[in-house]
Formats: structure tokens, sequence, C-alpha cells
């Protein structure tokens, strides 16, 4: 008698990322963002008008039924104008600055003038988690900016103890139908053998 046993879905880590040892093959920064002291942001300090700094990563979410992406922030940044936010589009295809990825409620959401959409802005801090299923089964890069204006500066922001999670596809442990129908063929070709050989021995 054949058994199989239940699929199971495991929740796998993609990216953890404290800053403590620099940054991964998948990861690269560009404007005034860098890595010191295990965090990685506006680390000397004030930025300066007309700023636009980001944080890159690529994360692979092939195989995921799901995806969660989430840090640590803290910064000061001028209210309602400088500020910064998360984008998200699939390998090969530009970022949309006009659409970025909504941050859950606990992140202070107000819109940006100089990013052109919803961020993060004034003096704030906390952890935000971004739900990164409407990727799944692709790979997604992610951008974390920050833009400033013409006037007016703070000391920024800095981000640490990034995470990145997924839920894998759960694998079933029974054949799948092509495979029953070549056991079957193999079970009735080998009982027609053995009865041709039995009729011969006779």
């Amino acid at each position: 008698m054949l058994t199989t046993a239940p699929a199971h879905a495991a929740t796998a880590v993609l990216l953890s990322q404290n800053f403590s040892g620099g940054l991964g093959a998948n990861e690269r920064l560009a404007g005034n963002f860098s890595v010191g002291g295990g965090r990685m942001g506006h680390i000397a300090g004030y930025y300066t008008n007309l700023e636009y700094s980001y944080y890159d990563v690529k994360l692979d979410l092939t195989g995921m039924i799901d995806a969660l992406f989430s840090f640590d922030f803290a910064g000061a940044a001028e209210l309602g104008f400088d500020g910064w936010n998360l984008l998200g589009a699939t390998e090969g295809s530009p970022f949309d600055p006009s659409a970025p990825l909504i941050a859950q409620p606990n992140v202070h959401n107000r819109f940006v003038e100089a990013l052109v959409a919803s961020g993060v802005t004034g003096v704030a801090s906390g952890r935000a988690t971004y739900d990164l299923t409407a990727f799944a089964g692709e790979v997604v890069n992610l951008r974390l900016r920050f833009a400033s204006d013409h006037s007016i500066t703070g000391s920024g922001v800095t981000f640490d103890n990034i995470l990145a999670t997924g839920t894998q596809k759960a694998v079933s442990a029974a054949p799948e139908p092509a495979t029953w129908a070549i056991m079957l063929m193999g079970f009735l070709g080998a009982g027609a053998m053995l009865r041709r050989r039995a009729a011969a021995v006779s």
C-alpha cells in the first residue's frame, strides 16, 4: 500500500541585514547613504538640499507564495517636504515613483512633495513592515529612497535590522497524475511479461 505524508509550507529567511558587516552582493547604495556603526542611511548626520539617496536590494521570491520586508527606522526631516518611501519592481521593470509600496499603519504616512507620493516625513521612528506578496514567484528589486526639497534640512534617516521572509510553496508528497500513469503502465507491462513467461514454461 502506497501512503504519502501531507505537504507542509516552510517559512524561509530571504535576507537578514544588520549592516555590521557591510553590504551583500545584492545590495547597493547611492547618494549620501552610507553604512557605519551597524546602521545604513545618513550616518554622517545632516542631509543636503535637493538630495536623492537610496538603498537597493534584490530579493528572489521564486518558489514563494508570500513575503514580508521589514526594518527599523529613525530620523528627522522637514515635515511634509523631505522624507523616504519604498519602491518595488519586478526584475527587468523600471521603478514607478508614483506607486510606492504602502506601509502598515505603524508607519506615519504623509504626503511627501519631493517624492511625489506617500512616504515617511518629519520626526519619526519605529519598525516598518511591507507586504511583498504581489511579487511572490518573481525576482523583485526594492528601493528604499530619501529625497529632499530646496530648503531646510534635518539629521536625516537611518535604517537597521532589515528582515525579508517568505513562505515557500508546499511540495506535495503525492505523485503527480503523469507519474501515476507511468507507474501503472510499468506494473501492467511487468504483469504481462510474467504471464507470457509462465505460459512459455508450461
